[in-house]
C-alpha cells in the first residue's frame, strides 16, 4: 500500500500522484479523496482517468483530513495491492434501476473480500435505498464505510472518479480483499422526543405525531436554546440541533435538518421513514470530540488483522467541522491512535456499519474505519 498527498490541487499533481502511488506495478487500484476546491478541468481530467491501465476509484469532498490535519484543497492516492473489485451504478435517480439485481451480481463476485467501501453522489435521490440495498444483499457480517461526494459550493457537478470518468448521479461500490474494523459514534443527545414520524417522503418529513414537523422541532429548539429562527435564520439555529431516529444500534442515526417548507415541513439529509421514532438532539464540543475517540477505540477493537499493518481511513461530517470550528483539530487528534498512518475525508454524509450493526447512512457521525495496510 502507497499513500501520497498532492498539496497543490492540480492537474499536474493529480498526474503525478497517481504516477507515484502505482511505481511498483504490483498495485490493483488507487482510492483518490480530492477537495472541492480544486476544480479540475473536466475533460482533461476525463482524460486522464479514462487513459490508466489501473482501476481508479473515490471522490470529491469539501475537505479532506492527512495525518491530523485537515486540508480544504488537494488530493489523497492510496494505491492498493490487494485483489478488489469495484462496482459503478450509474442513474441512481432512475426508477427503472434495479438495485437488488446490480448488489446481487456484485455479491456473486464477493468471495474472499472482507471490506466494502461506498461512495455516492450526495444529490442522488436514492442514497437511503442504496443503503437498505446493501444491507439486504451483504447483510451484517462486511465492513462497509464510505461518503456522500460532493460539496454544497458544487451541486449537482460530477464528484466520483472512475474510469470512465468524473460521475454523477451515481454510486461506486468496492469490495476490498483487506481486513477492517468500524467504529461509529456521534455524540449527540436527546432533549425531547421521541416524536413518531406520522407523514414523510424520502427525505421529507410532513408531521410528527400529525402536527407540522417544522413547528415541532421550532417550538423545542426555541425553548431550549433561547433563540429565534426569524433573527438567525434557518441554519444559524439548527446546526446544533439535529434528529435522531430510532432503529437497532445503540446511538440514534442522525439526520441533518437542510430547510423547512411552507407546507410546514422539514427537509433532512439522509432519508426518513415513515412510522420511525425521531427525537431532537443536542451536543456540547467536548461530547462530540470524545464519540469521535470513542468511534476510533470501536474500530480498533473490531479490528482483526495485525496489530503491527494498521492504518485510519475516516469519514468525519463537514457539519461537525462546521460545529466544533478550531476545535475540530481535537476531534482528529482523538480519532488518532497508536500514530498509525491516518487519512480521510469530511463529508456531507457518511456511511458506515460493521459486525452486529447494519449499514447506514450518517450525518453529524464520526464513521473510522481501521484498515490492514500490507
Amino acid at each position: 500500500m502507497h499513500i501520497h498527498m498532492d498539496l497543490a490541487g492540480s492537474l499536474p499533481g493529480f498526474e503525478r500522484g497517481l504516477e507515484t502511488v502505482t511505481r511498483d506495478g504490483d498495485i490493483q487500484g488507487v482510492l483518490v479523496l480530492s477537495c472541492a476546491a480544486n476544480d479540475f478541468p473536466f475533460f482533461e481530467m476525463n482524460l486522464v482517468l479514462r487513459t490508466r491501465p489501473f482501476t481508479i476509484f473515490g471522490g470529491i469532498f469539501p475537505s479532506i483530513v492527512y495525518g491530523t490535519r485537515r486540508f480544504e484543497r488537494g488530493t489523497i492516492f492510496v494505491g492498493l495491492s490487494r485483489a478488489l473489485k469495484v462496482v459503478v451504478i450509474p442513474s441512481l435517480s432512475d426508477e427503472e434501476m434495479n438495485l437488488r439485481k446490480v448488489l446481487g451480481s456484485a455479491a456473486l463476485d464477493s468471495e474472499g473480500m472482507k471490506t466494502m467501501m461506498l461512495f455516492v453522489d450526495r444529490s442522488s435521490p436514492n442514497i437511503g435505498l442504496l443503503v437498505d440495498e446493501l444491507t439486504s444483499t451483504f447483510g451484517v457480517g462486511m465492513n462497509c464505510l464510505g461518503g456522500a461526494t460532493g460539496s454544497p459550493a458544487m451541486p449537482q457537478n460530477p464528484c466520483l472518479f472512475s474510469n470512465d470518468g468524473l460521475l454523477d448521479d451515481a454510486a461506486i461500490l468496492v469490495l476490498l480483499d483487506l481486513e477492517s474494523g468500524i467504529g461509529v459514534s456521534h455524540g449527540w443527545e436527546s432533549i425531547r422526543g421521541p416524536y413518531r414520524v406520522t407523514e414523510s417522503e424520502g427525505n421529507v418529513i410532513r408531521t410528527l405525531d400529525w402536527k407540522p414537523a417544522f413547528e415541532v422541532y421550532r417550538d423545542v429548539v426555541e425553548t431550549h436554546s433561547g433563540r429565534r429562527f426569524a433573527k438567525e435564520g434557518f441554519w444559524g439555529v439548527t446546526r446544533s440541533y439535529p434528529l435522531g431516529v430510532t432503529k437497532t444500534a445503540i446511538e440514534k442515526v442522525v439526520r441533518d435538518p437542510l430547510d423547512s417548507g411552507p407546507d410546514g415541513s422539514l427537509s433532512c439529509m439522509g432519508d426518513v421513514p415513515e412510522g420511525v421514532f425521531v427525537d431532537i438532539l443536542h451536543g456540547r464540543a467536548d461530547d462530540l470530540i470524545t464519540a469521535a475517540g470513542r468511534a476510533s477505540t470501536l474500530a480498533n477493537l473490531a479490528f482483526q488483522g495485525s496489530a503491527k499493518h494498521r492504518m485510519i481511513l475516516l469519514m468525519d461530517c463537514i457539519s461537525r467541522v462546521q460545529y466544533l470550528g478550531n476545535r475540530f483539530r481535537e476531534e482528529i487528534q482523538a480519532i488518532h491512535h497508536d500514530r498509525l498512518p491516518m487519512l480521510g475525508a469530511c463529508p456531507i454524509g457518511q456511511v458506515g456499519g460493521g459486525g452486529k450493526d447494519p449499514i447506514e447512512f450518517h450525518t453529524k457521525t464520526a464513521v473510522v474505519g481501521v484498515l490492514e495496510r500490507p
